[in-house]
C-alpha cells in the first residue's frame, strides 16, 4: 500500500455494506404552499384527494422494501424519520392508516423503536394533532420554526408568525414529547447578526433540547433565487454569515447546547440518533416521492414525480419500488464518503470502523490529504478518532470534498 490517495486500485471494486440497515426515511410531500428557499420533491396546494392514494402507495413501497431487503430480525431498526413536505398537513384519517401500516410491516412494531421523528409545521400543532402521534409512539418532533422575526418569515413563504411557532413548540412539551427540536435559518435576505442573535436567544429559552441552524442557500428554480437575480433582495455578506454562525456557536455552548454535527446542537441525550446514522455511513431504508436510500453500498433515488410514483406502486403484481436512480459504490467511493460525512460530527471519523468496514488503514488511503491537512492544523487525531479542530468547522466544505474518491 503506498502513502498516496487512492492508490490501492480500489477506484472500480464494489463496496458491499456489511452492517444491517437499522433506519427507515418516509417521505410525505404534501404542502399548503412551496417555500420561497423549497427544491425538495413537494406537491404544494389543493391535495388532500391525493393524501389516501399516496399512503396507499407508500405502505406498498415499504412492503416492496423489505421483500427485497429483509430487515435483520436480530437487529431491528432503531430510528424512523417521518419528513416532508409537511408530514403535520397529512389528513388524521390519513395519519392513522400510516401509522397501522408502519406497526403492521415493520418487525418488532412501533414499540421497537428507540427514536420516531416527525416534522412539524408551527401552523399545523393543535392538541388533537399532537395527542394522535404522541398516541401512536412518537418520541420526537422536528418543528420548521426558521425564525422568530415575521418579516423575514413572510420573505421565506412562511404561513406561520412567531408566536404560532412559540405555541407550537410550548403545547409539544407540554404535551409531553421527551424530545422537540426546532429548525432556524440564517443568512436570511438583509437579516443582520443582532436579528439573528435575537432568533437564537428565542430559540434557547425555549424548552428545547436540540436546535438546528442552516445557512440559507438559494437554490435555482426557487423564488428566493428568481428574485435575487432581479434585484429584488439581498443577502448579507459573507463574513456577517459565518459571524453569525460563530455567535451561534457561543451561544448554544452557554445554554448547555453541544454541536455535535455542524448544523446540529443538543443538550447530552437530545441528538437525533436517525440523522447521526447518516453521518456515521450506516445503511437506511427510505420510502416516498424522491426519498434516498442507502442499502448493501447501493445508493438509490426515487422518483421526483407524483403520478409516476403512483403508477409505479399500483396494486397487485405490477408494482415496482419507484427508483429514478440506483448507483452501487465503488470502495473508493464509499471510503471517501465515510470521511466526508465522518468530519461533519464533532466527534469525527471512528479510525477502528474505518478499517472494519474497508479492511485498510485509512491513513494509508488517505495519507497524503491527511498529512497536509493536519501540517496546517486544519485536522488532528485523538482517541482513535479524527476530526476538525473547531476554528476550521464552518468552513470545512472547502477541504473536506478532497477526501471524495472517485
Amino acid at each position: 500500500m503506498t502513502r498516496a490517495n487512492g492508490s490501492s486500485g480500489e477506484g472500480g471494486v464494489p463496496f458491499v455494506h456489511p452492517e444491517p440497515a437499522r433506519a427507515l426515511y418516509i417521505h410525505l410531500p404534501f404542502c399548503r404552499a412551496r417555500c420561497a428557499f423549497c427544491d425538495f420533491p413537494v406537491v404544494a396546494g389543493k391535495t388532500e384527494h391525493l393524501h389516501g392514494p399516496y399512503v396507499d402507495a407508500l405502505l406498498r413501497e415499504l412492503e416492496l422494501l423489505f421483500s427485497y431487503f429483509p430487515p435483520d430480525p436480530s437487529h431491528p431498526l432503531r430510528t424512523l424519520y417521518v419528513g416532508g413536505g409537511t408530514p403535520s398537513f397529512l389528513a388524521r384519517a390519513e395519519w392513522e392508516r400510516l401509522a397501522a401500516g408502519i406497526e403492521r410491516v415493520l418487525p418488532g412494531g412501533i414499540a421497537s423503536l428507540e427514536e420516531w421523528t416527525v416534522e412539524l409545521n408551527p401552523e399545523d400543532a393543535d392538541p388533537e394533532l399532537l395527542r394522535m402521534l404522541r398516541a401512536f409512539g412518537v418520541t420526537r418532533v422536528s418543528i420548521g420554526v426558521q425564525s422568530f422575526d415575521d418579516a423575514l418569515l413572510a420573505a421565506l413563504g412562511r404561513v406561520h408568525d412567531a408566536a404560532r411557532a412559540v405555541h407550537a413548540v410550548e403545547l409539544a412539551a407540554d404535551l409531553g414529547f421527551p424530545h422537540v427540536s426546532v429548525d432556524l435559518m440564517y443568512g436570511l435576505p438583509s437579516q443582520t447578526v443582532s436579528a439573528w442573535l435575537r432568533d437564537v436567544e428565542r430559540a434557547l429559552e425555549l424548552p428545547v433540547d436540540h436546535v438546528s441552524a442552516y445557512a440559507l442557500g438559494v437554490e435555482p428554480g426557487t423564488r428566493l433565487f428568481g428574485e435575487l437575480r432581479r434585484g429584488r433582495i439581498a443577502l448579507p455578506e459573507d463574513d456577517a454569515v459565518a459571524e453569525m454562525y460563530e455567535r451561534f456557536v457561543e451561544r448554544a455552548a452557554a445554554r448547555g447546547f453541544r454541536r455535535y454535527e455542524v448544523s446540529n446542537f443538543a443538550r447530552p441525550g437530545g441528538e437525533s440518533r436517525h440523522n447521526l446514522a447518516y453521518w456515521r455511513y450506516e445503511p437506511y431504508y427510505a420510502v416516498g416521492l424522491g426519498a434516498h436510500g442507502f442499502l448493501r453500498g447501493i445508493r438509490t433515488a426515487n422518483t421526483r414525480h407524483l403520478q409516476t410514483y403512483l403508477r409505479r406502486l399500483v396494486p397487485g403484481p405490477r408494482a415496482d419500488l419507484p427508483w429514478a436512480e440506483v448507483r452501487a459504490l465503488s470502495r473508493a467511493e464509499a471510503m471517501g464518503e465515510f470521511a466526508f460525512l465522518g468530519f461533519r460530527l464533532a466527534e469525527g471519523v471512528d479510525l477502528a470502523r474505518f478499517r472494519r468496514l474497508f479492511g485498510v488503514s485509512f491513513f494509508d488511503v488517505f495519507a497524503l490529504t491527511f498529512d497536509r491537512l493536519f501540517a496546517a492544523g486544519i485536522l488532528t487525531v485523538d482517541g482513535g478518532r479524527a476530526y476538525v479542530r473547531e476554528r476550521w468547522v464552518y468552513v470545512q466544505n472547502s477541504f473536506l470534498s478532497e477526501f471524495l474518491l472517485a
